[in-house]
């Protein structure tokens, strides 16, 4: 398994929620469509690093290798 990256799928200063597990707790928000390195994907949702998932659907996979 290797990292690949990902774009917020809404324009920029759009908040996408994440959290600290799947279908966990609020944990902040992303509001830039900066590439992320995402790190690990499950049941619908993708691992930004740092304990923080979000919700797959909001963001385009732009980098997998």
């Amino acid at each position: 398994w290797r990292p690949f990256k990902a774009i917020s799928k809404f324009p920029e200063g759009y908040e996408v929620s994440y959290c600290d597990g799947i279908n966990g707790a609020y944990k902040g928000s992303i509001n830039s469509k900066e590439p992320l390195t995402v790190f690990f994907r499950k049941e619908g949702w993708i691992d930004i690093g740092g304990n923080r998932w979000a919700p797959e659907k909001h963001f385009d996979i732009v980098d997998i290798r």
